[in-house]
């Protein structure tokens, strides 16, 4: 089953938990396998704030986003290259790739932006 589909909160904290503890010790190859998935996660756990519930702060299950952005955190340090179209940000890693101009970075750049609005709003 998908993350999402686990039928209890502590199964999926358990998950996140165990890969926070894992990802320390993960290769390059392991990072840019691991970052995609681990990015949705993310995106389901942190969700975009519409202008209708901007005063509504969303449920967050920060333990979880906590373990994900740990995870996330060693991840992309092993990967830096993949973060482009993941989640937007460009790091110049001298490759040739790098000056290319992929489509959609600005706009996942943005998205991840306004998730760590969102992060921090229902943290106030």
């Amino acid at each position: 089953p998908s993350f999402q589909q686990l039928p209890q909160d502590a199964q999926r904290l358990n998950i996140v938990k165990r890969l926070a503890q894992m990802c320390p010790h993960a290769s390059a190859q392991d990072a840019r396998t691991c970052l995609p998935p681990l990015y949705a996660i993310f995106e389901s756990s942190v969700p975009v704030l519409s202008r209708a519930n901007a005063s509504k702060a969303p449920s967050i299950n920060f333990s979880v986003v906590e373990c994900v952005l740990y995870s996330f955190h060693h991840l992309a340090a092993k990967a830096p290259g993949c973060l482009g179209p993941i989640c937007g940000i460009r790091v110049i890693t001298g490759q040739p790739s790098d000056v290319l101009d992929t489509p959609g970075l600005q706009q996942n750049l943005a998205d991840f932006h306004i998730r760590l609005k969102a992060l921090l709003q229902a943290t106030d």
